[in-house]
């Protein structure tokens, strides 16, 4: 079954200095990304960026969602969502 994982990135500020979700998931559906790359600098904390990349990989154990301490992350069957967008 097709897995639908949504990140609220508004809850999820600094995901470089968290990764629980990204340690935690047994599939590596999650990857974490800059969003601002300067040629001879550091990326701060804040210019990361958390995403889902594999989610037709995600077995939905929702060992992400348990671990959030932000509750960021939301994960349901993909049909679910197509009967509330209707």
């Amino acid at each position: 079954m097709i897995m639908d994982i949504l990140i609220n990135s508004e809850k999820c500020k600094v995901p470089i200095l968290c990764r629980k979700c990204v340690q935690v998931c047994p599939q590596c559906v999650f990857r974490l990304h800059p969003t601002h790359i300067r040629k001879y600098e550091e990326i701060p904390p804040e210019h990361w960026e958390l995403s889902v990349s594999f989610a037709d990989l995600c077995a939905g154990c929702m060992e992400c969602v348990k671990v959030c301490p932000e509750h960021a992350i939301k994960v349901k069957p993909a049909k679910e969502r197509s009967k509330e967008v209707a």
